[in-house]
C-alpha cells in the first residue's frame, strides 16, 4: 500500500485553498470547511485564512455580492433562495439584507418572475388552466420568490374569467 501522506503545511494547505478560490469565490465559512475535511489542523487553517483575508482573496461582502448578482443573472432566483443559500454558506443575516436591497431590490424580483413565468408558460398549453396556475405557482416558489409575488404573476399571467 502507498504511504499516505497526512497533510498539515501551511504552504500546501495555501495551495489548496488558492486552487478552490481559482473555481469560483468561495465564503470564509467554506473555505474553513473545506480545509478541515482535506485535513489540516485548526491552527493551520486559522494561518491560511487570515492570510487570504489580508490579501482580499477571501471576503464575504465581496461574495455575497458576487452571490446574489450570479443567481439573478444567470439563474433567476428570488430572494428567499439566494437568502436560504447564502446562510447556509455562513453569511451573516445583516449582510445579506444589505446586499439583497443593494443588488436585488424587491422591485425587480416581480419583473424577474414575470420573465420565467413567460418562459415556461407555453410548456404548459396543453395543460388546464388550473393546472397552469398550480404548476406555474410551484415552479415560482421553487425558484424562491414569494407566494405573494408567486400569485401576483400568475394573475398577471393567467387572469380569471
Amino acid at each position: 500500500m502507498p504511504n499516505k501522506k497526512i497533510p498539515g503545511g501551511l504552504d500546501e494547505a495555501k495551495n489548496y485553498a488558492l486552487r478552490l478560490l481559482s473555481h469560483r469565490a468561495r465564503s470564509i465559512r467554506e473555505m474553513r470547511e473545506r480545509l478541515t475535511r482535506k485535513g489540516y489542523s485548526e491552527k493551520v487553517v486559522d494561518k491560511v485564512l487570515s492570510s487570504l483575508k489580508k490579501s482580499d482573496y477571501l471576503d464575504d461582502a465581496s461574495f455575497a455580492k458576487i452571490w446574489v448578482e450570479n443567481r439573478v443573472l444567470l439563474r433567476g432566483c428570488g430572494r428567499r433562495r439566494i437568502r436560504a443559500e447564502l446562510i447556509s454558506k455562513g453569511i451573516e443575516k445583516d449582510l445579506i439584507e444589505r446586499e439583497l436591497d443593494e443588488s436585488y431590490p424587491e422591485e425587480r424580483e416581480k419583473e424577474i418572475a414575470l420573465t420565467l413565468a413567460k418562459k415556461r408558460l407555453p410548456s404548459y398549453r396543453d395543460l388546464a388552466i388550473t393546472t397552469k396556475r398550480r404548476r406555474l405557482i410551484q415552479f415560482l416558489l421553487r425558484r424562491g420568490f414569494s407566494s405573494e409575488t408567486a400569485q401576483e404573476v400568475c394573475r398577471e399571467l393567467l387572469p380569471e374569467r
